[in-house]
């Protein structure tokens, strides 16, 4: 990926909140992209991680779109990577955060955090990434024999304690 502007140029977008839920997911591809209006995008393929949901989008994965062609962009693509270098140490290096290119092949296999929400067509997507730590305590609910979500001691929760 080759960048239109120098990343340490850009101002890194602001930090999320902590989340109240979330997952542990990991990239299983990375491709650079043109998107349909015609702007640079990375695109990346996920898949949860970690806990009773892993590998549970292993046959239709989840996919984050971040374009890069312009500073907004840029800025949203710097936080991003910081995400990643923050709960994958030595692995994404300054180098990377300030560079005016990156091989974005080098994120394939790393985890970070991820929220999952459904968006307006009942979809699930990516909301956003976040360090892992703002995630760590989440524990997902199970879902209860009639399809909501409810506690894992109702007595009346599947068994696989995912919420999909």
């Amino acid at each position: 990926m080759n960048f239109p502007i120098a990343l340490n140029n850009v101002e890194s977008d602001a930090d999320r909140p902590a989340a109240d839920k979330g997952y542990v997911l990991m990239v299983v591809r990375a491709i650079d992209s043109i998107s349909k209006a015609n702007n640079q995008m990375l695109v990346l393929e996920l898949d949860v991680a970690e806990g009773p949901c892993k590998g549970y989008f292993s046959n239709n994965l989840l996919r984050h779109y971040i374009p890069y062609g312009d500073e907004k962009g840029m800025s949203r693509l710097k936080k991003t990577l910081s995400v990643f270098a923050e709960d994958n140490p030595g692995i994404i290096t300054e180098l990377d955060m300030s560079g005016i290119s990156f091989d974005q092949n080098r994120l394939v296999g790393l985890k970070t955090g991820g929220i999952i929400r459904e968006n307006e067509k009942g979809y699930l997507e990516i909301s956003y990434l976040t360090p892992i730590r703002k995630i760590a305590s989440y524990k997902p609910k199970a879902k209860n024999s009639d399809g909501s979500l409810g506690s894992p001691v109702d007595g009346k929760t599947k068994t696989d304690n995912c919420p999909f």
